[in-house]
Order: C-alpha cells, then sequence, then structure tokens
C-alpha cells in the first residue's frame, strides 16, 4: 500500500542524492510530487504505483508481459506473517514441501531498528552540512554515528516526546489516502472489491497516522538548542 511505503521510499529516493539541497524533509518532498523538481529526475508516483513503474519497465527492458504483483495482504495461516512464504506460495503452487524443509533449516533473525527513523539523523546532518560546509559523505557517516547515540539526543530534550516534530497536514494525508485507496484499486481490483477490503485500508492508515509515521523531526527548531548544533558538529 502507497501510504506504508512513503517514509520508506522518501528515504530511497531523497538519501541517495549528493546535492544536500536535495535531501529535502519527507513533507516537503511528497508536495514536490505535484511539480516539476530539479532534483526528481526520475518521475512522480502521483500518476502511477511505483510498484507498477517497475512492471512497466521489467515488460518493456525484458520484452514480457506477464509479470505478476503478489498481494502482500493476503496471507493464509501457513505463511506464518512472513512474506518470503507467501511470495514462495504464490508464485510456486505445491511448494509446502519445500517451505516445510526451509522453515526446518533456516531462519531469519529479526533486525534490530531504532525508534526513531534513520532519515532523521541525515536530515540533522544534512543541515549543518548546508551551514558548515562539510560533504556528503561526512554528513552521512555523522548521520549513521549520532543514530547510535541517540539516546544523548533524547536526553538534551528531557524524553522522546519532547523532540520537536512536524507531520503532514490534514490535506496531506486525505491526499495520500486517496492516491494510496486509488492505486490498490488499479493495482489489485478483484481485492479490492472484497468486503471489508477498504476499511481495513483506511484503519491500516489511521494506525499508521496515529503511530507518526508521517511525522519527522524538526530539525530547525532541534537546531536553536545549542547543545544540540555541537554534538551534531563534532559528530563529523
Amino acid at each position: 500500500r502507497l501510504f506504508s511505503w512513503v517514509p520508506s521510499y522518501h528515504a530511497q529516493r531523497v538519501f541517495r542524492h549528493k546535492n544536500p539541497e536535495c535531501r529535502v524533509s519527507m513533507i516537503r518532498w511528497f508536495d514536490l510530487h505535484d511539480e516539476i523538481w530539479e532534483c526528481n529526475n526520475s518521475g512522480t508516483f502521483i500518476d502511477q504505483h511505483p510498484t507498477q513503474k517497475l512492471v512497466d519497465r521489467l515488460n518493456s527492458h525484458l520484452k514480457l508481459d506477464d509479470i505478476a504483483i503478489v498481494n502482500l495482504h493476503r496471507m493464509t495461516p501457513d505463511d506464518e506473517g512472513d512474506i518470503f512464504r507467501q511470495v514462495v506460495r504464490e508464485v510456486l503452487p505445491g511448494s509446502k514441501l519445500f517451505l516445510k524443509k526451509f522453515g526446518q533449516e533456516y531462519s531469519l533473525e529479526p533486525s534490530n531498528t531504532s525508534s526513531s527513523k534513520i532519515t532523521d539523523f541525515h536530515h540533522l546532518a544534512t543541515a549543518v552540512a548546508l551551514t558548515d560546509g562539510f560533504s556528503h559523505d561526512n554528513a552521512k557517516k555523522a548521520a549513521q554515528k549520532m543514530s547510535k547515540n541517540y539516546d544523548k539526543i533524547v536526553k538534551m530534550f528531557g524524553g522522546e516526546d519532547n523532540i520537536p516534530t512536524l507531520c503532514f497536514s490534514d490535506d496531506q494525508l486525505t491526499k495520500l489516502l486517496e492516491m494510496s485507496l486509488k492505486f490498490e484499486k488499479e493495482l489489485l481490483p478483484e481485492w479490492f472489491a472484497m468486503d471489508g477490503t477498504e476499511i481495513d485500508h483506511r484503519n491500516a492508515f489511521q494506525e499508521h497516522v496515529d503511530g507518526g509515521k508521517f511525522c519527522e523531526w524538526d530539525v530547525e527548531k532541534m537546531l536553536q538548542k545549542k547543545e544540540l548544533q555541537d554534538f551534531v558538529k563534532n559528530s563529523f
């Protein structure tokens, strides 16, 4: 679903840019997809879901016309909540024995993730890099270094909830939900037509909103704190 992809898609797209002027916040980046943006040289997702774009490119380059999109919301109890199991089951009929053997011999370790998005640290590093002349590579290393010392930032503000944040506006949230519903209907029409699918989509979206998925650090306000300025600079 588009709404659940937006935060990671933003991170993947924006932080590829070596030009720090192009590494903008998720909020600004979302709005920039409505216009021609010099940093956005590969089109937008306003008119087409990124998954469909990829399918079209693969079909064009490989001269194919039968690439299928797996519905990751259509799991069964046998999938055990594992996307890998679901994909194998859907594209390889009769793979139950393989999956059983795979599950007996291999296991995937859960990834360790910070409670704060890595993009927030990149925004902090980029803001200082722009004013102090640090390079892109140095900013990237500084962001990684700061992410390992997140507890120090939390302590500076007296708790995680006190760190200044900015969130999508009501208009942006409405637009994102409308886009997400539209794309799911286009990509998986039969699934979308089933009873409860749209309600589940809307409920999942609201969970993302309530969980702060469309919020990010207010870097400008944070850097008004001298202690944080020094901390960021010393990370370079």
